[in-house]
């Protein structure tokens, strides 16, 4: 009901904490656990039904993928898109805020999808880290890299300051 070609996330260029919480991201439930969006997704029509009209939010592909199972969620495999991650830590942890506060301002009633609880995809990455000491320095990256944003957007929230669109300056370039 909805799918979206194979993300492939360039790190070329990136600093050394950025490569390494990626190196750990590709191996969450999200990112192996039918993907979609970052950018780039297609409903069919029977899809596209699940819905009236487009939210007012940011997380508008997280919206759409958690309307549809695992199994409703298909990944292009021979189709693939790029996205270019940030080049430094600052850059990256100021994209993941407007991630996660948008992922949080999505209202309960937006989300229908099953999805394992966070200590169940948490403890699924664990496991999947554990049996692989070279990935143990990216994990404490990770840990960091993906629990400080959160906790930021939360502040955010609390303090009722305004949506700022944090994008990554360090790899946008002028024609």
């Amino acid at each position: 009901m909805v799918a979206s070609p194979r993300l492939e996330v360039d790190t070329d260029g990136a600093s050394w904490p950025v490569r390494q919480h990626y190196r750990i991201w590709e191996l969450t439930d999200y990112r192996r656990s039918g993907h979609i969006g970052s950018g780039v997704y297609a409903l069919s029509a029977d899809g596209r039904r699940r819905f009236g009209r487009w939210p007012q939010v940011i997380a508008d592909d997280r919206f759409v993928q958690q309307l549809f199972l695992a199994r409703e969620r298909g990944t292009l495999e021979a189709h693939a898109f790029t996205v270019r991650s940030a080049r430094t830590l600052p850059a990256h942890l100021r994209r993941s805020t407007r991630i996660a506060r948008g992922n949080l301002e999505l209202p309960g009633e937006l989300q229908h999808a099953a999805a394992a609880a966070g200590g169940a995809r948490a403890a699924n990455l664990v496991r999947r880290v554990a049996a692989r000491p070279g990935l143990w320095a990216a994990a404490a990256v990770y840990s960091v890299t993906s629990t400080l944003p959160k906790l930021t957007a939360r502040r955010q929230i609390a303090e009722r300051r305004e949506p700022l669109w944090a994008r990554d300056d360090t790899t946008r370039v002028t024609a």
